[in-house]
This record gives C-alpha cells, structure tokens and sequence, in this order.
C-alpha cells in the first residue's frame, strides 16, 4: 500500500532540514498490512544469550509476583521484596551489554522494545540510540523503542534525528506509523505555527493510514484521531464544538444556548478526587462574577443517583449535561476527554481561550481575560 505524507511545504517551513527526507520516503515507500507491533513477550521467547536474559528475568518476577500474592504477613511480604524480586535496572543493563557484545543476536531488535517498557529512562535510551541506528532500523520489532525513545533535556534533536532515520529506513509500516505518531508527539512541545502545521499533518496521515496500530498496549491509530481532533477543535483559538444532551431532569440542555457570555465548560464527577477539590472554586468563582456574563457549564459522568446527591449538596444550579453514568458517555467521547476534570474557558463567541488548566488562578485568568475582551 503506498503511503502519501501530506506535508508539502516541510523544507521550507520547518529549520530542521534533516526531517525532508520525509517527503521522498514516506510518499514512495510499500509497506505490508499492519497490525499489532511490538509484542514484548517475543524477546524472552527466543533462543539466543538476549532472550535467556530476559526470560531469565521475567521468570524470575512472576515467582517474586506469585510468592507476594501467597505471602500473608508483612514479614513474609519483606522477605520476598529483599530477596525475590529481581531489579528492572540490572537485567537491562545486562541486556544492552549482551547486544553491544552480539548485536546480531535473534531478540536484539525486540529486546530494544523491551528495555524501553522495563527501564523508560531519559538517560538509558538515549545512549541505545545510536546502537539502534546503527543495526536495527529495518528490524521490524522496534516499534516499542521507537515508540519510548527519549533524551534527557537538551537533547530534543537527537531523538527527532533518530525518528527521521526510522521513517526514511524502516521497510515496516507498523514502525513507520509509531515514528510519525512519535514524532508528532516531539512537535506538540513546539508553540511556533510551523510545528502546529507539521504535527496536524502527521496526525492526519497516522489516524487515516494507521489507524489500527498498537504498539505496546498503546493504540496509536485512535490516539492520532483524538489528537487531531482536538487540534482541528479545541486548540486556543478554536471555535468551540457543538455541545449538548439532558439534564439530570431530562429537560434539552445546550452550550449553544449560552452564546453571549463567558463559559466555563467542565468535565467532571463527584467520583473524582480532583474534582472534588474544585468544588470550592466553583462556588467562589460563581459568586464573584455574579451579574456578569459568565456561566459554568458542567458535564457529569456520575449516575444520575451520585450526580444529584451532589449538585444538591454542593448547591451547584449551573446547567449540566448528564452523561449517562460513565466516563465515556456520548458528551465525553465528542470532545475526546481522556482525563478527569477537564475545563475548558470559551469567550462570548464561543471560541476556546483556554483547556486543560488544573489550577484554579491559570483559569481565573483565562475567565477574567475572556470578561475583559468582551467589554
């Protein structure tokens, strides 16, 4: 299947010239059908010195983790911890100084995937780098590497060098899909418009051309979706989605109704600790912008029992939607909340100045602000 990377003004826009190989690669590049990479239990399963190590290793936890869940006592529990469970640390280490000794080991490739789910270090991976680029870029068992790659600060270009290396050699799609994703996650550090252009094309060529990919548990196709969603919609800048349901009286409930006036819009259940702790705020907030155009507009993920008990206990009388009991109800899932509160401030126009705070003076700001252009 031809991959085609939709970025067609990355040399001119971007300073990193060492990311346009891109173009030529990924729009020329065949790649077979995708599936589930980087299956970490691989490594162990090979019958090389890499894979002894690491099954080795992983025989060895799960005694230590069966002998903890036997254990009754905390005495028993000690005895375990100070001499059964083996260090993440030490069999890494051993692992990467076997692949340095025979780099062409069966497992090196998968096991590269390995150390970077069991030691995800700054430091470890970034002196792996160069060992990766310099056997294992076509080994189609990386993707878990690729995927966690990281330096420590300062180093950014180094693992962004690394990633243009995999997408312009890997012969592997499932690698290539968590390079770009990869990728696009470095870019999201970037506040310049050339980064937000970059990383929005990415996103797209992920979330239409992989979005199957899994990569250590971790689903990539869908995450590139969410991401480009809130990039197209929720970015500062933004005009707010459509955002509706019923409330916990069943009566139609729409943050459309509230154009003109400052809203807060709020994610939230009483199920959550964080949450919770907003709950004094929200009141302050309420009283000290009374009479002015401002609103707080809630989503609740509680059942419709806890949500009542809590809006009558707290006094709350803001609009709500009520999401149908669950994290993932239909107001939840259109605007790709994935953590718990969520608040996001909208001017009068609707347009999003602010998500993502967790702190309540970052919010005060961004609600002040949006009071203040609108004056």
């Amino acid at each position: 299947m031809k991959t085609r990377l939709l970025i067609s003004t990355l040399c001119a826009l971007l300073p990193l010239a060492v990311l346009c190989p891109l173009l030529t690669h990924a729009q020329e590049a065949e790649y077979p059908a995708e599936g589930a990479a980087g299956d970490l239990s691989l490594p162990g399963n090979i019958e090389s010195a890499v894979g002894r190590i690491i099954r080795k290793y992983e025989e060895t936890w799960t005694a230590a983790r069966e002998q903890l869940s036997a254990a009754k006592t905390a005495e028993e529990k000690q005895k375990v911890y100070q001499s059964g469970i083996p260090k993440p640390e030490e069999a890494v280490a051993e692992v990467i100084n076997q692949i340095k000794l025979t780099p062409d080991d069966a497992a090196a490739g998968a096991a590269m995937g390995w150390v970077a789910i069991r030691w995800p270090e700054g430091k470890q991976l970034a002196a792996m780098i160069p060992l990766v680029k310099q056997y294992y870029l076509k080994d189609a068992k990386i993707a878990p590497f690729v995927l966690f790659a990281d330096a420590p600060n300062g180093q950014e270009n180094e693992v962004i060098s690394f990633l243009q290396a995999v997408i312009t050699t890997t012969p592997h799609k499932e690698v290539l899909g968590t390079a770009l994703y990869a990728l696009s996650v470095r870019l999201a550090k970037a506040e310049d418009a050339a980064s937000r252009k970059l990383r929005l094309e990415i996103l797209e060529k992920v979330a239409k051309d992989h979005k199957d990919l899994v990569v250590a548990s971790n689903e990539l196709g869908r995450k590139a979706a969410g991401e480009l969603f809130l990039l197209k919609n929720l970015t500062p800048g933004q005009p707010a989605p459509a955002l509706a349901g019923t409330s916990l009286d069943g009566k139609a409930v729409s943050l459309a109704n509230h154009r003109g006036k400052v809203v807060l819009v709020m994610f939230w259940g009483d199920w959550s600790a964080n949450a919770k702790k907003f709950y004094p705020w929200i009141k302050q907030t309420e009283n000290r912008l009374a009479g002015k155009p401002f609103t707080v507009f809630g989503v609740n993920s509680d059942t419709k029992e806890a949500a009542t008990a809590a809006m009558t206990a707290q006094g709350f009388t803001f609009p709500a939607i009520f999401d149908g009991g669950s994290k993932d109800g239909p107001a939840a899932a259109s605007w790709q909340i994935k953590s718990w509160p969520a608040f996001f401030v909208l001017d009068s126009a609707g347009i999003v100045r602010s998500r993502g705070q967790l702190n309540s003076k970052t919010l005060d700001a961004a609600i002040d602000g949006a009071l203040g252009a609108k004056k």
